[in-house]
């Protein structure tokens, strides 16, 4: 009698069978057991649902390849009952795009940033790639993709075409920022001076009463002021509703100043009402 050993994936292999063999359905079973596993790891990386299932098959016909044409088949038929409207653009083919749009060079690294500064997207430091936000989820989906130069393999990020006006608006706003910045004299220690009052409204129940000092409130720091706990999706709602109602009444974007070692949107005293309202607005009705 031949020994079976364990395959790393919950099914004893051995060499009683050929390629041309039905597996049992105990092997069948013992086989998805480890694949389910194995996939679980790949959904908490934010790899789309229909990758995930094609990967399964993938495997379970690499394990029995008796069973390569049902996985054809069934994956066929994935591809019509879970069918995926915007294939999705990568980094590179939107910086081409936004760099025809804008009239100027924008880098597939520049895509990268302004996908991270509008939350969209986070760098895993320890795999050095970039992995999907919640609220990068609604923009984009990772899949499975493989090197065909090494034997490199990981997750890679298709964007939907939804997501370039918003890098088109982020885009816009900091080269309007930049050059607001460049006219107004350096904001300097000395010149900073303690917040004035300023009309907002109420606060939550949950907030402080201690003021921020400075002349300029930033998101993060305003809203836990008013007693909000905000992530990086609300922020990003934040700024779009602050950054238009400061356009509508100054004609302009507000500054932008150096907040926990970035660039970030910095709202004057005597416009904080307007960052109040856009706050409320969103955490109100999260």
């Amino acid at each position: 009698m031949l020994e079976t050993k364990s395959n790393g994936l919950g099914v004893r292999a051995g060499s009683t069978s050929s390629p041309g063999d039905l597996p049992s359905s105990e092997q069948i079973a013992g086989a998805m057991q480890g694949i389910d596993q194995l996939a679980r790891w790949l959904e908490k990386s934010g790899l789309a649902e229909g990758a995930i299932a094609q990967w399964k098959y993938n495997c379970l016909a690499s394990l029995y390849p008796a069973l390569g044409a049902l996985a054809e088949s069934a994956k066929s038929m994935l591809g019509m009952t879970m069918p995926v409207a915007d294939p999705g653009i990568n980094v590179t083919e939107i910086a081409s795009i936004l760099s025809e749009s804008l009239d100027k060079k924008i880098k597939p690294a520049d895509v990268n940033k302004a996908l991270m500064e509008l939350g969209f997207q986070a760098r895993n430091d320890s795999d050095r790639a970039w992995e999907l936000t919640d609220a990068g989820r609604e923009y984009g989906q990772a899949f499975l993709a493989t090197s065909r130069t090494n034997d490199w393999q990981g997750t890679q990020t298709k964007w939907f075409k939804a997501v370039i006006p918003m890098l088109h608006e982020h885009f816009e706003s900091l080269a309007a920022q930049d050059a607001e910045l460049e006219s107004q004299p350096a904001v300097t220690e000395t010149s900073v001076q303690t917040e004035t009052s300023a009309p907002s409204l109420p606060l939550s129940p949950n907030s402080t009463a201690a003021p921020a000092p400075g002349e300029f409130w930033f998101i993060e720091e305003r809203a836990k002021h008013l007693g909000f706990k905000t992530n990086a999706t609300h922020r990003v709602h934040i700024e779009m509703h602050a950054v238009e109602g400061y356009k509508a009444r100054y004609g302009k974007p507000p500054a932008r100043q150096m907040y926990k070692k970035t660039q970030a949107t910095a709202f004057p005293v005597e416009a904080i009402d307007i960052l109040d309202a856009a706050i409320n607005k969103i955490m109100l009705k999260a």
